[in-house]
């Protein structure tokens, strides 16, 4: 069992490794391949990249479609 000072220790140490493979990734993909090889690490992102332009279209269709929901409609008894 390791005492908390080295299990967090090592934990910095893994988030500074994935830091510089993101960085990495980002700037020159082929010795990003060769040290994940070497490493003997699988190339898993942790997230999607945001895809700003449908994000963008999709909030200006649902505020088309909005706009007649938001009146009242008289109701004939």
């Amino acid at each position: 069992m390791q005492d908390k000072h080295s299990r967090k220790g090592l934990q910095e140490m893994v988030q500074r490794r994935k830091k510089y493979l993101k960085y990495l990734r980002r700037t020159d993909w082929d010795s990003y391949c060769l040290v994940l090889s070497k490493l003997g690490l699988r190339d898993v992102p942790e997230y999607k990249a945001p895809d700003y332009k449908s994000k963008a279209t999709t909030k200006a269709k649902s505020k088309k479609n909005s706009k007649g929901k938001g009146k009242k409609r008289k109701v004939k008894v």
